[in-house]
């Protein structure tokens, strides 16, 4: 694959909108090759030997990304520190995005000496370019809006007022926050408030405030579903729920009505990614293809949605 990555660059420079990647994970189990050389778990310069592989094809992969990019990387924790380190020096450390942790095994490992039953891995992303959204977010929860006072401008949920900010960070969030209608004194919380005097009797005018029955209780502002939702929640960095390595070896099996790879990512979870990261006419990259779950992936998506995403792996 490193050849073939040499010979993209020529033809695809810049114009890769998302990578992903499923390398070997270095078990020491003959799921890696150096130099036509199995590497196993007493070889004194196993994680070097891994890294030497991985550096020299993500140097190339990451000049494919468009300037709105970005790589996921699957990884377990023999080589996450590694890997996390290498890709900090290679793309630079402010282009990390994050670590998603996919709970992989639906049953407990009661193998391991220690005790623990390791039932996750990790899909570490880094990206081209910083400060836009690289992640579209998450569902947003409508069940918790309702109008149980007609309002006209329709469902609401109360919102927490209290600040984050201690006095000496932010002294104009810290004050006693008196109701000018009515002159009840609300006081202050410890940590202040979210919002400035101004704000806050700019929320009373408007009734976007919900005050306590006493003066001891904690006004809440009303927070409208017309308000927020063009705007979606954040992505959950604990991605996969109810989607394990079965889920993907089932997969296989519907294919090929037999287990012909070992350990293959499931289709749904890579659903899942591509879904916060392309748009409809992305193209993406996996130059580690396997059983090829990212394009099965790639074309499921566009059967959901109508896209004319693209691949190559």
């Amino acid at each position: 694959n490193l050849h073939s990555l040499r010979l993209l660059e020529k033809t695809h420079k810049g114009k890769i909108d998302v990578i992903y990647i499923d390398p070997p994970y270095n078990t020491g189990n003959k799921d890696f090759r150096y130099d036509d050389k199995y590497v196993d778990a007493v070889d004194g310069y196993r994680h070097s030997k891994w890294l030497s592989f991985i550096a020299a094809r993500l140097q190339y992969a990451y000049r494919l990304l468009s300037e709105t990019g970005s790589i996921l990387i699957s990884i377990n924790d023999i080589e996450y520190a590694q890997l996390k380190l290498l890709c900090d020096d290679l793309f630079g450390e402010q282009k990390y995005i994050g670590t998603f942790i996919w709970k992989s095994r639906q049953n407990k490992d009661n193998r391991n000496i220690t005790g623990i039953s390791v039932d996750h891995e990790y899909v570490l992303v880094y990206a081209k370019q910083m400060n836009i959204r690289n992640f579209k977010g998450g569902e947003r929860q409508t069940e918790r809006y309702s109008n149980p006072d007609n309002d006209p401008r329709g469902p609401w949920t109360s919102g927490n007022m209290v600040g984050i900010a201690t006095e000496e960070q932010r002294p104009n969030l810290h004050y006693d926050f008196i109701d000018h209608r009515t002159g009840i004194n609300y006081g202050k919380p410890l940590m202040g408030w979210r919002y400035d005097r101004n704000t806050m009797k700019r929320l009373v005018d408007e009734d976007r405030i919900i005050f306590p029955d006493t003066p001891d209780g904690r006004p809440r502002r009303k927070v409208f579903l017309s308000d927020v939702k063009e705007v979606r929640p954040g992505f959950s960095s604990v991605i996969g729920t109810d989607i394990y390595t079965r889920t993907g070896t089932s997969d296989i099996v519907s294919v090929f009505g037999n287990r012909v790879f070992d350990f293959p990512k499931p289709v749904e979870l890579l659903i899942q990614l591509l879904e916060q990261t392309t748009d409809d006419n992305s193209i993406v990259l996996d130059f580690f293809a396997g059983s090829g779950t990212t394009a099965h992936a790639v074309l499921e998506l566009n059967k959901r949605d109508s896209g004319h995403r693209r691949f190559i792996v």
